[in-house]
């Protein structure tokens, strides 16, 4: 679809126009005649973090297999478009068929992360709906959010319709089956919300009524007929259809342009503080042949020249192996290589490092994520520091020259010491035999943030004074020389924790 004229005038007057125009390599355009429902997926950041997201293209590709259902696609516009549609009076609109958000029936959002909050009102707000939802009539949209802040529901209940807790790729089919049927039949929007909170995963905040004592959440209750507790949906197995043979290539640089594939889902590490590692059990692994297969469709629909294995611990994947000889018949005949995401040091192998030997041009990443064994045994995460030296020593072998190094402050019952044992971890780094090789290191320093659903859910985040003090402490003992240290917020830090 041509791009309307009123967008063509002020699309020069913001930066990096191409997140507006739509026009992506497999992009799915249908007419909204044609079918019973049209859904918009929201992601409430900008386009080129909505794009490197795997699970916004699954459910793209899910929705519009069904003929039926037409799905579109709208990101968090950013400050200089923002104004620029609210100078100009104009809607929200999708990137497909340019269509004002307000015009569809369903506007499903990812909320991936606790501040997404914000965006998910900028993004209702300049749709020209009202951000609450006692006042929306029946015409406007439903919005119903996911994702791992769903977890937490109670700071955005008042926005949303309904809120899936866990899975999509069946319950979507659920939901949207009773929307259609609703909607079909001219049922209001509270019968179609009933409906719905019948369903597995489904909360449905107007059917219950939270209470708190001195401001402090003390328990819910329900209406009749509505379940409680509600329980995640979750799928049993990874089905290859769920995934799309041709994956959506952006026209500009994003976060991560490359190949995304999925090849297994869960932990059973149980960190205590990680999030994920909780709410997506139990562990579900897809095979070595799927995967491969799903490569070289997704290379030869793309084009990318770089495949990324998706899952919250590559090196844990039971048929590592095997899964990597497959892979090497796939992409050495295409010149693609191959990426992994945070490894643990722990379970890095000269197998994988020889595998990913065209991969070394961005550094390789490790999470010891605690600085001393003290610290790392109270949050339950495996490996010591003669891990983490003999993963560096294969990464540098290997020909990586780059080293990043993923750490939480603040974790409970931190002491001085093991922020200490931060610093000589990343001196013991610069002591290896082949550290000669190093062009640098960078440290990703980020507070502690309790999380629901983890064994660390209730327990306090430090103060932002004490996170300053830390942050201080840390700087006046870590090595200078080629070291680079990303920080987090403060303040950030403490909104995310609110809203956790």
């Amino acid at each position: 679809m041509d791009i309307p004229k009123q967008l063509l005038k002020i699309l020069p007057s913001v930066r990096r126009p191409s997140r507006y125009i739509g026009h992506e390599w497999n992009r799915i355009i249908k007419d909204p005649k044609t079918v019973d429902l049209k859904v918009v997926l929201a992601f409430p950041d900008g386009y080129e973090i909505g794009m490197s997201y795997p699970g916004y293209q699954i459910l793209y590709h899910i929705l519009n297999r069904r003929r039926d259902i037409l799905c579109e696609r709208v990101y968090a516009p950013f400050p200089d478009m923002e104004k620029a549609l609210r100078d100009k009076q104009l809607s929200l609109f999708s990137l497909e068929n340019f269509r004002p958000v307000q015009e569809f029936d369903v506007i499903g959002v990812t909320l991936q992360y606790e501040l997404h909050a914000t965006n998910l009102l900028t993004i209702l707000n300049l749709a020209e709906l009202p951000i609450w939802t006692n006042q929306r009539s029946d015409s406007d949209p439903l919005v119903i959010a996911g994702g791992p802040c769903a977890y937490n529901p109670e700071p955005v209940a008042p926005f949303l319709d309904a809120i899936l807790l866990g899975d999509g790729e069946d319950a979507v089919h659920a939901m949207m089956d009773v929307i259609i049927d609703g909607k079909q039949k001219g049922l209001p929007k509270r019968s179609i919300l009933q409906s719905l909170a019948q369903l597995p995963g489904l909360y449905v905040p107007q059917f219950y009524h939270p209470h708190y004592q001195n401001g402090i959440f003390s328990g819910i209750t329900a209406d009749p007929g509505a379940p409680l507790p509600v329980v995640a949906a979750y799928i049993t197995r990874l089905q290859d259809d769920n995934y799309p043979d041709k994956p959506l290539v952006p026209l500009s640089e994003v976060s991560h342009n490359r190949l995304q594939v999925e090849i297994m889902r869960g932990c059973t590490r149980g960190c205590r503080f990680c999030q994920a590692g909780m709410i997506y059990r139990p562990l579900r692994e897809r095979s070595p042949l799927s995967i491969s297969r799903q490569v070289a469709k997704g290379l030869d629909t793309t084009g990318y020249e770089e495949l990324s294995l998706v899952s919250l611990s590559t090196s844990d994947y039971g048929q590592l192996t095997p899964l990597l000889e497959e892979l090497d018949k796939v992409i050495s005949s295409r010149n693609v290589s191959l990426s992994f995401p945070s490894l643990r040091p722990d379970t890095f192998t000269q197998s994988m490092a020889e595998r990913a030997s065209t991969a070394r041009t961005g550094g390789i990443t490790f999470a010891p994520e605690a600085g001393t064994d003290r610290l790392r045994a109270v949050i339950n995460k495996a490996g010591d520091e003669q891990d983490l030296y003999r993963a560096c020593t294969i990464a540098l072998n290997h020909g990586w020259r780059k080293i990043k190094l993923y750490f939480m402050i603040g974790l409970p019952t931190e002491t001085d010491d093991d922020l200490i044992g931060i610093c000589e971890m990343v001196r013991g780094i610069f002591r290896l035999p082949d550290s000669h090789r190093l062009q640098g290191v960078t440290l990703s320093i980020s507070p502690f943030v309790p999380k629901a659903q983890t064994p660390f859910q209730r327990l306090p985040q430090i103060t932002g004074e004490e996170l300053k003090r830390k942050t201080l402490f840390l700087k006046d003992r870590l090595p200078r020389r080629k070291i680079k240290v990303d920080w987090r917020n403060p303040r950030v830090a403490e909104i995310e924790g609110i809203l956790a």
